[in-house]
């Protein structure tokens, strides 16, 4: 199976895209067969030419139970962010099925040089699409979607952001006071973005993990709110 390339769209041209990992997609249940899309998923796993073992992440085994085609992921590999249960480089092709953020962060950790393929469900991973410029398997001649485009202030001042504290999740010194007085500064200046754009695009940006998307996110809710934020002390920022 011919590797994807993974390409920088614009919105985030000048932020480090860190994917290691031939990406496909197939269209969730809102826009395909449910178990078509599943059995889509397993031909996928059987041909990928990838070296290691074919692995099915979910977010929980349980889910194995829901209905037949699903429990057809037995024969695989079978992983969830709660029991891993295998090893970093022992996978070679991996597919999340209805991943929320945590279980596709771990496929696309298992997925490093090999090949990941994303069925979503109800958590949206059009930054995922956009970011890695994934593969549609069901209609392989389809554009990649992209994500709603920010102004460029907004842009420049979320890359500055994210390169400082993302990679520490906006868990280190100053990181969060930095990050919070910077999206004040572009709230005061009339920039008002959705809330799921600033998480998509921090996601996208390859500079942090789910966590520091949702840090970032609820600093900004908490700014429009009109509600007070306090550094890691306890002291008001």
């Amino acid at each position: 199976m011919a590797r994807s390339v993974v390409t920088t769209p614009a919105y985030v041209q000048d932020v480090t895209i860190p994917d290691r990992y031939a990406a496909f997609w197939i269209p969730g249940p809102d826009d395909l067969d449910m178990d078509e899309g599943l059995r889509l998923g397993y031909r996928w796993l059987d041909a990928a030419q990838f070296p290691g073992r074919r692995v099915v992440v979910l977010h929980a085994k349980k889910m194995l139970n829901n209905r037949p085609a699903l429990a057809e992921a037995g024969r695989y590999t079978v992983v969830t962010p709660r029991g891993r249960g295998i090893a970093f480089g022992e996978a070679g092709a991996v597919l999340a099925v209805w991943p929320t953020p945590d279980a596709l962060e771990l496929g696309q950790q298992l997925a490093l040089d090999g090949a990941l393929c994303v069925i979503p469900y109800r958590h949206d991973i059009t930054w995922w699409i956009a970011r890695t410029g994934a593969a549609n398997l069901a209609d392989p001649d389809a554009e990649p979607p992209q994500l709603p485009d920010l102004d460029p202030q907004v842009r420049t001042t979320l890359d500055s952001m994210l390169q400082f504290g993302g990679h520490n999740g906006f868990l280190g010194g100053g990181e969060k006071e930095d990050a919070v007085a910077d999206l004040r500064e572009l709230v005061r200046a009339g920039h008002r973005p959705a809330p799921e754009q600033i998480e998509a695009y921090a996601r996208a940006s390859g500079e942090t993990d789910v966590d520091g998307a949702r840090r970032l996110r609820g600093f900004y809710e908490s700014i429009l709110a009109g509600r007070g934020l306090r550094d890691y002390r306890g002291r008001p920022i």
